[in-house]
């Protein structure tokens, strides 16, 4: 129970960055302060740190292997993003996809190696 609730608060803390910070870039975007090809990577970049977050937020509150933590957050944001896509979408597997899986697990198994090294020690 510990485990989903751990998981659960540091989800909602991975898609409330998203959300504002994509709400930002697209502000930013709208009134022609960034745009074009450095807009996507800024969105790109978005991705990755808020997963990261999530997965230090994660890693930070267990005891050992934070790379498998993150690599577990990791999964179960690719499961809802993935049903969010299909369910809302025309889901397809493709390339795009697939290297967007990576990203998204690169960046969580990297959030859970710097989070565990962040751990409030427990005495």
């Amino acid at each position: 129970m510990n485990f989903i609730k751990n998981i659960g608060v540091s989800f909602i803390y991975s898609i409330v960055s998203l959300l504002v910070f994509t709400f930002i870039l697209t502000f930013l975007n709208y009134i022609n302060v960034i745009s074009g090809g450095f807009f996507v990577f800024l969105l790109i970049f978005n991705m990755v740190f808020s997963i990261f977050l999530g997965s230090f937020m994660v890693s930070k509150k267990c005891n050992s292997n934070g790379w498998f933590e993150g690599l577990k957050f990791g999964c179960v944001f690719l499961l809802f993003v993935s049903l969010l896509d299909y369910f809302g979408f025309s889901f397809s597997f493709n390339l795009k996809f697939l290297m967007f899986s990576i990203i998204i697990l690169v960046s969580s198994i990297f959030g859970g190696m710097v989070g565990i090294n962040f751990r409030k020690e427990k005495k």
